[in-house]
């Protein structure tokens, strides 16, 4: 997530979305972040296996 202040990159995995990295964005902003990505986490995979050509599910991990 790119935003004014900042970014963040979040793993999404099969225990919840986890927060790997953060530069500059304020912890309401991130807590934000991770509420779209839960809510969205099927639509996230899905998306990165259309673009990636891997099909990666929970029992993968």
């Amino acid at each position: 997530m790119k935003g004014a202040d900042g970014k963040a990159k979040f793993d999404i995995l099969p225990e919840g979305i986890v927060l790997v990295k953060n530069e500059g964005l304020k912890p309401k902003d991130i807590k934000a972040a991770e509420m779209v990505l839960e809510e969205n986490k099927e639509l996230a995979i899905e998306k990165w296996n259309e673009y990636f050509g891997k099909c990666v599910k929970d029992e993968d991990f």
